[in-house]
């Protein structure tokens, strides 16, 4: 392993740590788009699905991605139970 992938990994445990402190009372499949969605905008430092979408280099169509974070975005609004956590 080189410096670069140990840095990455480290990042992603991290990342996965810190996801999961504030998605703790969702479900699974909640606390995966909280880890996928703070992954790709550290990742593409942009906040359009697009590009997050991109991030996550996927074999499945954009689109498809693009389609499945945005229906888990208009799930519900998560602002209040997030910031919450993270003054926690």
């Amino acid at each position: 392993m080189d410096t670069n992938s140990l840095s990455i990994n480290r990042f992603k445990a991290q990342l996965s740590k810190f996801s999961g402190i504030i998605s703790k009372p969702f479900s699974k499949t909640t606390k995966r788009f909280f880890r996928e969605m703070l992954y790709g905008i550290q990742a593409d430092r942009d906040v359009t699905l697009s590009n997050i979408g991109r991030s996550f280099d996927e074999d499945i169509a954009l689109i498809k991605t693009e389609d499945r974070l945005s229906r888990n975005l208009s799930e519900k609004d998560f602002s209040d139970h997030n910031n919450m956590e993270i003054i926690r």
